[in-house]
């Protein structure tokens, strides 16, 4: 096998069963159900793309944290934060409901483009998805190249857990194979890397 990505996002938070968009608000906690998610992820993990040779690479937003933290007690992996696997910002729009933002003049658009991987928060003080990917391919890079670094002294072949975020996350998914849906909270995406 050839070096790989494990995409996880972050298990189920309170504001993801009150409906609420987090973007990059550090507000949400996992729930017990989402605790649950991470336990039961940990376990389907174990021999997938060899992660005893990688590392986790999480956002630094609690919820993410919490899930790497199960994930790392459970896989014995070090744990790197890095904000660039942050969560889309809606800017305005972080922390409100979707009900909330279905009400906004051009609301159900914005909706819409965020479920369609096209969306622009930029007129919100957010991101669009062009910024998205190339924060994440920045954190991508650097995660490969720590891991490369020892690549010599342990195995030729490595995986980088990435935990991070739903909409960021499918955005970086259709990067590497256009057209993926991106699994629910509780699983993973497995991209392997060319040389």
């Amino acid at each position: 096998m050839k070096s790989a990505l494990i995409l996880v996002r972050h298990c189920q938070s309170d504001w993801n069963v009150s409906n609420r968009l987090s973007g990059m608000d550090n507000t949400p906690r996992l729930t017990e159900a989402g605790r649950g998610q991470a336990r039961s992820l940990a376990s389907s993990l174990v021999g997938v793309g060899e992660p005893s040779h990688g590392a986790i690479f999480s956002s630094d937003l609690t919820r993410a944290l919490e899930t790497s933290s199960i994930l790392s007690e459970a896989l014995l992996l070090p744990i790197h934060v890095d904000p660039r696997f942050r969560e889309v910002g809606l800017g305005d729009l972080d922390g409100k409901t979707r009900e909330e933002i279905h009400q906004l003049p051009d609301g159900e658009q914005h909706l819409a483009s965020l479920r369609e991987n096209n969306y622009d928060f930029t007129s919100y003080r957010g991101e669009n998805r062009e910024a998205v990917l190339l924060r994440h391919k920045m954190g991508i890079g650097a995660a490969m190249n720590r891991l490369a670094l020892n690549r010599a002294i342990s195995a030729p072949d490595f995986t980088a857990i990435i935990v991070g975020h739903g909409s960021a996350l499918r955005t970086l998914l259709n990067y590497y194979r256009p057209g993926s849906k991106l699994h629910e909270q509780g699983g993973y995406d497995l991209i392997e890397l060319r040389d």
